[in-house]
């Protein structure tokens, strides 16, 4: 499995008492830091990455679960053999009530499962294309490597 998250302290208190929700993304190390340095996903990669993938338009966007086992699982998956400085996992936190408010707006689905799964129970929370300038403007990302 990859390596655990380690929490950014500097990071700006976000939510005045409002609830948290926290989401993990699988992804390379380097991404994860590069992420943790800059507090916002960096879209371009990300949709660079998820093209030469072959991911349709409709599934492409900030991939993000509840699981930590599936973040884990997506992170081994994108830092085998060493790539981007082997598997890292990024943790966000955002505000129960902002949160709602996006993904009432979006449309967004809310940890569904993933489509043809390769372990029973993964789930999901796509943040679409369209959305991930406001969603990266108001999360807290604490760093995995």
């Amino acid at each position: 499995t990859s390596s655990r998250a380690l929490r950014v302290l500097d990071a700006p208190i976000m939510g005045g008492g409002d609830e948290m929700v926290t989401l993990y993304r699988g992804t390379t190390r380097l991404d994860a830091l590069e992420a943790g340095q800059n507090q916002v996903f960096d879209m371009s990669r990300i949709l660079k990455h998820q093209e030469l993938a072959g991911h349709p338009a409709n599934r492409q966007g900030i991939f993000l679960t509840s699981q930590r086992s599936t973040a884990d699982y997506y992170a081994d998956l994108a830092g085998t053999q060493g790539r981007g400085l082997g598997p890292g996992v990024v943790e966000v936190q955002i505000p129960r009530s902002q949160f709602d408010d996006l993904v009432r707006r979006y449309g967004i689905d809310v940890e569904v499962p993933v489509p043809r799964s390769p372990l029973p129970g993964q789930t999901e929370t796509l943040i679409p294309t369209q959305a991930a300038d406001e969603f990266n403007s108001l999360i807290r990302i604490l760093t995995g490597e």
